[in-house]
């Protein structure tokens, strides 16, 4: 099975990785288990279900290999399915959302899910029930009685990319020590406006700046696709990283680093131990996520040490250096926080406004009214399509001591929770009725009261003066390059059209995501700069954008006139010929 099923969609970078991995795997055939457990992993990431895992499992026990994870954390993870949000935790209620009206007019149906996904994990997915242990999170951190962990979502992450620091781990598995030194950085580069020293002045400032950046990048596109999002992003980034400096790596350059990172840290910890560490050997440098991450540090760190050197010798973050921890926090934003998150969000609520979302009926809302807020709209693309859909934790008496930097990846028997952001973000008891509905209709103030999509309760100003909160620091500045994204492409949105020669997403009603891994929302822009579509969506009748119709058209021969006037006017992105004829308006 292809080991790069994330990466479909990247067709140019996952042939190479392909390659390379299935080299890689031929070197280890005759390795004790490699064959059964890379092919469980490859059906990992390919959510095929557990049977592949438990052959590996099977094989590991009788050659008595170490694994980083517990065999049933591993099994469990597996058992979901592509739809498997409602399926995995609410399987107590028939609705089609997971949740039940009762006569009292609260909803009840999925609340908690117990031993899920695995033995010694336990889902939450009200939003009560989520908003309140979030704000127990900067205290529990703190004192050392809730431990994050080296976890992206619902991912644990293999530790050996994170060289030079301990814990060997993203930012949010830091020491408490080592995140009350960086967290007032992180929050005065990405965060609210209290983080300036003037204030209002300051965030107006930041936010029109990033208007600008967005209208001059937008200027100069005909085309958006994931690169684009991720440059878009990418760029506001580094410059509000590293004011002044000159960027060391192209955005292309980092999207590929990206993708390897996904794949890799993902991938990996299906592994036992020795294949993992020889596998990782065996890779050449290009395709390696452990090469390139060292790559990155030996280029940001003379940059962090120049612009934050002097504010971190005043704090401690042993055993690491205080340079070194940040510029690894710095590479986990561009590469697994901000980096991430933002371009998917960007792609799903382009996805809402252009794509063909009617056979969803009322899910979607099919015409936008004029002078719908720009900051609303991405909400709710925040809510309803959230990009990162659980806030992983342990707790218990076998949580690590603050002092300990051996820090395992999966400290059993520790409770591990699970704060499922996905459902609490639709959860009608906060939302209302229509929670499993994308609603332009709500109030600004619905989200500050009951948005988690940035785990936004997680703050304690009277711990440690703020520097254990927990929320996404980067929310002020996620939220001023999505409402400068949609401002502009709301103001715009008869111009673009679905892009016909790309492998469009589909939303999956049950999984709460827009799916195909990998995969982005990619429009075109009407033929000629500034051109409006005259039907802005593909799949409606008489496909044509600019005052172009196309005439001649064979029936059966293998497309619609969108991709004649596709493969004549913009053959870049037509994957076949097509016999058409376009022309002008005046001409016919």
């Amino acid at each position: 099975p292809r080991l790069c099923t994330a990466m479909d969609g990247f067709d140019h970078h996952s042939a190479a990785i392909d390659s390379a991995l299935s080299t890689a795997m031929a070197a280890l055939s005759d390795q004790a288990c490699a064959p059964q457990c890379l092919a469980a992993a490859a059906s990992a990431a390919a959510s095929a279900g557990p049977a592949p895992m438990q052959l590996c499992l099977q094989c590991v026990e009788e050659q008595e290999l170490r694994l980083d994870l517990e065999p049933s954390w591993l099994t469990g993870t597996m058992a979901k399915d592509a739809d498997g949000q409602l399926r995995t935790f609410c399987s107590g209620t028939n609705s089609s959302t997971g949740w039940e009206r009762q006569p009292d007019g609260s909803y009840s149906g999925c609340e908690v899910a117990e031993h899920t996904p695995d033995a010694a994990t336990t889902a939450f997915m009200s939003n009560a029930v989520v908003r309140r242990k979030l704000r127990d999170l900067p205290s529990g951190t703190h004192n050392g009685s809730i431990w994050r962990g080296n976890e992206l979502g619902s991912h644990i992450l293999v530790r050996d990319f994170w060289t030079g620091i301990a814990p060997a781990s993203i930012l949010l598995g830091a020491k408490p020590e080592q995140h009350r030194v960086l967290r007032p950085i992180l929050d005065r580069l990405y965060g609210w406006s209290r983080h300036c020293p003037a204030h209002s002045q300051c965030q107006a400032a930041r936010s029109a700046a990033i208007r600008a950046h967005a209208t001059q990048w937008l200027a100069g596109k005909t085309s958006l696709g994931g690169a684009d999002y991720f440059e878009y992003t990418h760029i506001a980034l580094f410059e509000r990283t590293f004011p002044g400096k000159e960027n060391p790596f192209s955005a292309a350059q980092m999207q590929f680093v990206q993708l390897l990172f996904l794949v890799q840290a993902t991938f990996l910890i299906y592994l036992p131990v020795s294949i993992r560490e020889r596998l990782l050997a065996l890779l050449p440098d290009m395709l390696s996520g452990v090469w390139w991450h060292q790559q990155l540090s030996d280029a940001y760190r003379p940059m962090v040490e120049e612009i934050y050197g002097a504010e971190l010798a005043e704090g401690d973050c042993s055993p690491s250096d205080c340079v070194d921890q940040l510029t690894s926090a710095i590479i986990d934003t561009i590469l697994l926080a901000g980096g991430l998150s933002i371009p998917t969000a960007l792609s799903n609520g382009l996805w809402v406004l252009l794509a063909d979302t009617s056979r969803w009926d009322e899910t979607f809302p099919q015409t936008f009214p004029a002078g719908v807020s720009p900051l609303l709209y991405f909400m709710e693309t925040l809510r309803f399509l959230p990009p990162v859909g659980t806030f992983p934790f342990w707790s218990g008496d076998n949580v690590p001591p603050a002092n300990d930097t051996r820090y395992p990846d999966y400290p059993s028997p520790a409770a591990h929770t699970y704060l499922n952001l996905r459902m609490a973000l639709r959860d009608p008891n906060a939302w209302g009725p229509d929670a499993h509905q994308f609603s332009l209709r709500r109030p600004l103030a619905s989200y500050k009261e009951y948005s988690v999509a940035f785990a936004d309760a997680a703050a304690d100003p009277t711990v440690a003066g703020g520097a254990m909160d927990r929320y996404c620091p980067g929310k002020q500045l996620s939220m001023d390059l999505g409402e400068a994204f949609f401002e502009l492409l709301l103001s715009q949105r008869s111009e673009w059209c679905p892009d016909p020669a790309a492998d469009t997403p589909a939303y999956s009603s049950r999984g709460f995501s827009v799916t195909k891994p990998g995969a982005s929302f990619s429009v075109v822009r009407g033929l000629g700069r500034g051109a409006a579509c005259v039907v802005p969506r593909w799949f409606e009748a008489e496909p044509c954008c600019a005052g172009l119709r196309c005439v001649g058209w064979a029936a059966g021969s293998g497309g619609s006139g969108a991709w004649a006037l596709m493969d004549r006017f913009l053959p870049q992105f037509s994957p076949f010929s097509v016999d058409g004829t376009c022309v002008r308006d005046e001409e016919m």
